[in-house]
């Protein structure tokens, strides 16, 4: 006889029949937003929505006991964040490209209005725990597939601004030309430029209507010449052409998208792999070099 703490779609089973003292049975509704609170021997819970009165979710005989309960529902609620924020990843995803995925091993097929790829990637793990099974695993799958779809909406000419060619890598920047951070941020991407080929994905979110509409005309362009005008309007300056369809769609993919990746701010740096560069990294020329090449020699 165990304790049970276990997801059920958008609900949470939760039975501690083994340690707990009371036994009840709770099918917690865990898509309201839920808060548990460990008060010595006690544990609390109360929903974000509706109403916020707090109820006893279990008690028991010791705080060691009631310890490990905690830890237990919290590990289950982080399982549940990361399969929603997939989930959320994968929907848009579908909307900014198509990604059937494929039985058996981490594979897709993505079409991205003219454009095709095709990866297969497994992973073998030794020995891992079960937690690392349910929390870890998510976010390693996250960066993966973030990787493979930045580099394919970049290869598609249509939703990124290529700044260069270079070849000691590949990073990718989503960028606000409203953004003051991103601004200052321009220069240190000239600096790098030589060596790595950085592509801007535009995102509108500090600067509101002025950045859609300039965004937009942006990526009206043809893709050869939107660097030079990628430029301009983080210059400040309007561009002359009018908006089309195609580019205010841009504009509200790369938005979702955006915010589909779980992403916080501008301007946001992300390597080859996926992986984002810490907020607590200054975006100089020496410490984004420095932190791909760290990241490089961890994988290998």
């Amino acid at each position: 006889m165990n304790d049970i703490v276990c997801p059920f779609e958008k609900s949470l089973l939760v039975q501690f029949r083994k340690t707990g003292k009371l036994r009840h049975i709770n099918m917690l509704q865990i898509d309201q937003g839920i808060t548990f609170n460990q008060s010595n021997n006690t544990i609390k819970a109360r929903y974000h929505f509706g109403t916020s009165e707090t109820f006893i979710v279990e008690s028991f005989s010791s705080e060691k006991l009631a310890n490990t309960a905690f830890c237990n529902l919290q590990t289950a609620l982080k399982h549940y964040a990361y399969s929603q924020r997939f989930a959320r990843y994968w929907k848009t995803s579908i909307k900014w490209i198509f990604v059937p995925l494929m039985v058996s091993i981490f594979a897709f097929k993505t079409d991205l209005v003219g454009t095709e790829g095709r990866h297969r990637s497994a992973t073998n793990e030794s020995n891992p725990s079960r937690e690392a099974l349910m929390v870890q695993k998510p976010t390693e799958q996250i960066a993966r597939e973030r990787g493979q779809l930045l580099a394919y909406g970049a290869r598609s000419g249509k939703y990124a601004v290529q700044l260069s060619n270079g070849t000691k890598g590949i990073f990718y920047v989503f960028s606000d030309p409203s953004c003051l951070h991103c601004q200052h941020l321009e220069s240190e991407l000239h600096r790098l430029a030589k060596d790595y080929t950085i592509y801007i994905f535009p995102v509108t979110l500090i600067g509101g209507e002025v950045s859609s509409h300039r965004v937009a005309k942006l990526m009206c362009s043809k893709s050869e010449t939107r660097a030079v005008l990628w430029k301009k309007i983080v210059e400040g300056e309007d561009l002359a052409n009018e908006e089309c369809s195609e580019g205010i769609d841009v504009v509200a993919r790369n938005n979702q998208m955006f915010d589909a990746m779980g992403l916080l701010g501008t301007p946001t740096i992300i390597n080859e792999s996926g992986e984002q560069m810490p907020n607590s990294v200054s975006n100089t020329a020496e410490t984004i070099h420095s932190w791909i090449k760290t990241k490089s020699i961890e994988r290998k």
